[in-house]
């Protein structure tokens, strides 16, 4: 056991992967409770029972938009997790990956947005949402700025080797 208390310990890899999996879980509920094709509603008129005009393809554009974006945002946490610079290019591809999983953060927050002006979503749920997302980002930008640890032992190393006769 560590002497150093949880809230001050960095998140392991693992950690950081289960908080990305809730979030997920979060965010598909949201869309699967929020955009389900089910939610249709009937109303009564003169000639019977008829179905209220639903623009379904809203639902599915949101949807997959939505996906997508979490699909991506783990593409680029998992391709960054998996490198280990060992060269300066490594260290800016690798923070280039965590830089556009940040970014996928915020285009996440625009998309639900977006989808619950234009499908009339309670707004609690939404800003609750936004908040675990936002703090998901910050603990991305945390990893990101701990990344900086590479650079200074890839600068050094390059001084090193520098002043290394040939």
């Amino acid at each position: 056991m560590s002497n150093i208390p949880k809230s001050k310990r960095k998140p392991t890899s693992t950690e950081f992967f289960d908080k990305f999996l809730k979030l997920r879980v979060k965010v598909t509920q949201f869309i699967t409770d929020d955009f389900s094709d089910i939610k249709v509603r009937y109303f009564q008129n003169a000639e019977g029972l008829i179905l209220e005009r639903h623009d379904f393809w809203k639902s599915d554009e949101t949807r997959r938009s939505i996906l997508r974006i979490l699909t991506d945002m783990l593409d680029h946490i998992t391709h960054a997790n998996s490198i280990f610079p060992v060269c300066i290019e490594e260290y800016y591809k690798r923070r280039e990956l965590s830089t556009l999983a940040i970014g996928d953060c915020e285009y996440l927050i625009q998309e639900l947005q977006c989808a619950s002006i234009i499908h009339k979503l309670n707004a609690s749920k939404y800003i609750l949402l936004t908040e675990d997302i936002m703090s998901f980002e910050a603990s991305l930008k945390r990893w990101r700025k701990s990344d900086n640890k590479f650079l200074k032992k890839l600068n050094n190393s390059v001084i090193i080797d520098e002043g290394l006769p040939l």
